[in-house]
């Protein structure tokens, strides 16, 4: 199944960057989605709203899995609190 990364919310997208650099480190994931170290942890600590390019770039380097339980544990969250 494919994610609409344009349906996503800032708080779903970083979700996504982070499982990817969670599996390849940050340097490794910024090149593999080729932006710089710095720009990665913007997106992620919230100092720059998230591009859709990156996500979806990011969402196809996950197994097709990964990205749908990041954006199901989100929403399971939401609904527990």
């Amino acid at each position: 199944m494919l994610i609409h990364v344009s349906k996503l919310d800032e708080e779903q997208r970083r979700r996504i960057l982070k499982k990817l650099m969670e599996r390849l480190g940050l340097s490794q994931a910024a090149k593999q989605l080729g932006i710089v170290r710095s720009t990665l942890f913007r997106y992620i600590s919230r100092s720059q709203s998230v591009s859709l390019e990156v996500v979806e770039e990011a969402s196809q380097k996950l197994s097709v899995e990964e990205p749908h339980k990041c954006l199901f544990v989100f929403v399971l969250f939401i609904l527990v609190f």
